[in-house]
C-alpha cells in the first residue's frame, strides 16, 4: 500500500518539487540518483512505499551538458527502477512531450512513436524506457508546467489520485 507520507521524492528542492505537499522530500544533496549507494543508503533510511523521481535536468541545461543529462535523466532513473523493483515498490516518473516530435495536427497519445527531436527530449524518453525495469512504474507525461502555488493545484491532484489509486500500469 502506497502511503502519501512514505512517498521518496527526488530532486525534493526543484520546480515541482518545491510545490508537493506531502511525502520524504530529498534534495540532490540528500539523494543523487546517479549514484546506486546513495539510492540505496536513502531507502534504507526512508523506507518508502512509493518513489516520486523528479530529478531531472531541465531542456536548456540537457542541450549544455548531454553526457550529465543521459546520466541524471536517463541512468538516474534506470537506478532508480531497479532500487524500486527489488523493494516492490512503484517508481514514478514525470516525463514530457518532448519525446515526440511535434510534426502531427493532432495531440500526440501515448500509442505514437516517440521521436525526440532535442538531448533533452531523448533522455527523456531513454528514462521511459528505464523505468519499464520496475512493472510498477507509471509514466506521466506533461507539457508545460506553470502556475505553481502553495495551495492545492492541478498536479497535487492529479498525482494523489494516481498513487492512491493501486492499478499501477505503465504508460509506454
Amino acid at each position: 500500500m502506497v502511503l502519501l507520507d512514505k512517498v521518496l521524492i527526488t530532486g525534493g528542492n526543484g520546480l515541482i518539487g518545491k510545490e508537493i505537499d506531502f511525502g520524504i522530500k530529498l534534495s540532490h544533496d540528500e539523494l543523487d540518483v546517479t549514484d546506486k549507494i546513495s539510492i540505496a543508503n536513502a531507502f534504507n533510511k526512508y523506507s518508502p512505499s512509493a518513489v516520486l523521481n523528479l530529478a531531472s535536468m531541465n531542456l536548456k541545461e540537457s542541450q549544455k551538458e548531454p553526457s550529465k543529462a543521459i546520466e541524471v535523466n536517463t541512468i538516474g532513473t534506470y537506478n532508480l527502477a531497479l532500487e524500486t523493483k527489488t523493494r516492490g515498490i512503484p517508481l514514478i516518473i514525470v516525463s514530457t512531450g518532448a519525446v515526440f516530435n511535434g510534426d502531427k495536427s493532432r495531440d500526440f497519445k501515448n500509442s505514437d512513436t516517440p521521436d525526440p527531436q532535442n538531448v533533452y527530449g531523448q533522455t527523456k524518453y531513454l528514462s521511459e524506457i528505464a523505468s519499464a525495469f520496475n512493472p510498477k512504474s507509471i509514466i506521466i507525461r506533461t507539457g508545460w508546467l506553470f502556475g505553481f502555488r502553495k495551495e492545492k493545484n492541478f498536479f497535487n491532484n492529479m498525482l494523489i489520485s494516481v498513487i492512491l489509486d493501486n492499478d499501477f500500469v505503465p504508460v509506454i
